[in-house]
């Protein structure tokens, strides 16, 4: 036995070890791949792109409607000779068309916060408490945001209709508490809310440059948008109120762009992904087939003597 041990030459056994050590990596090699490609379609991610998808073009279209009712509101008004004592006059005659746009702008900033969510999803994990730190400030600018639309659509519209219905719509109380809430709606628009939204925006999209396989014009647009967006908050800081809200107006319409060619970006990749099991079945048989053709063309096995030899030898 054991001179049957030591008759294996040595050359045959290093031969083999190399051989079983190659096929063991190859094998590794294989089933990360197939891991990976299961991984890249897998039904998870096809219903988060498609969910990310509904979302951005809802968020469009909620900013488009905002957009069109506040421009149908002002219409009439002439806001290039704005007036505080006319605007209290106007509002009561447009009230649902008040209330719509208040609520249209509310919902705008909720669904812009779940953009924000399934934006970080797709970041890279390396940039997870970066990630966390945008959604966290966007969940504080939509609350601010909400906060100042509803103080416009409930506190500003009673004392609009207090003016309008009075004998006396010049009482300097009512004014001062409407302009006050004004100020107010302005203050949390574009100090807070706009200027959390922008760095959080900022924040992602530097994060979707170092991430593999992001959509780099989704990415450069999403930059452009929120750079722009907080010069609104910086000119509104030092006192240019007319042209913080023209600038802040652009960015809105920026954002319409941004989220519609985001949700093009996302289903195309939900599209790609539609039938994750057929496509990970198809790649696992390719990767079957390139095993077996790896089989034909292998060197064929030693002798069973040899085999055996090497097989007791490694016994202990």
């Amino acid at each position: 036995s054991h001179s049957s041990r030591v008759s294996a030459p040595a050359p045959l056994l290093n031969r083999r070890m190399i051989k079983s050590w190659r096929n063991l990596t190859e094998q590794q090699a294989d089933n990360a791949m197939k891991q990976q490609t299961t991984r890249r379609h897998s039904p998870r991610i096809h219903h988060q792109l498609h969910a990310l998808t509904i979302v951005c073009f809802l968020t469009a279209i909620l900013q488009s409607a905002a957009l069109g009712l506040l421009i149908a509101f002002l219409q009439d008004f002439e806001f290039a000779r704005f007036d505080l004592n006319r605007l209290l006059v106007y509002q009561p005659a447009h009230e649902l068309l008040w209330r719509a746009l208040c609520l249209a702008s509310g919902s705008g900033a909720i669904s812009l916060l779940c953009v924000t969510a399934g934006w970080s999803d797709l970041i890279s994990r390396r940039f997870q408490s970066l990630t966390k730190f945008a959604i966290i400030a966007m969940g504080l600018a939509a609350y601010a945001a909400l906060d100042s639309y509803f103080m416009m659509m409930t506190q500003f519209s009673d004392l609009a209709r207090d003016v309008s219905y009075s004998y006396s719509p010049s009482q300097l109380s009512t004014i001062q508490l409407a302009s006050l809430t004004i100020t107010q709606f302005l203050t949390k628009l574009l100090l807070i809310s706009n200027t959390l939204e922008s760095v959080a925006g900022i924040v992602l999209a530097l994060s979707s440059f170092l991430t593999d396989r992001f959509p780099r014009p989704v990415a450069w647009l999403g930059l452009v948008l929120w750079l722009g967006a907080i010069n609104a908050s910086v000119l509104a800081s030092l006192g240019h109120t007319d042209l913080a809200l023209k600038v802040y107006f652009g960015s809105r319409l920026l954002l319409i762009v941004w989220a519609a060619a985001f949700g093009s970006a996302c289903a195309i990749k939900s599209a790609q992904q539609r039938t994750p099991g057929k496509r990970s079945g198809e790649a696992a048989r390719e990767l079957s087939s390139q095993d077996s053709q790896k089989s034909e063309h292998a060197e064929p096995r030693p002798p069973l003597e040899s085999s055996n030899q090497f097989s007791e030898e490694q016994a202990p």
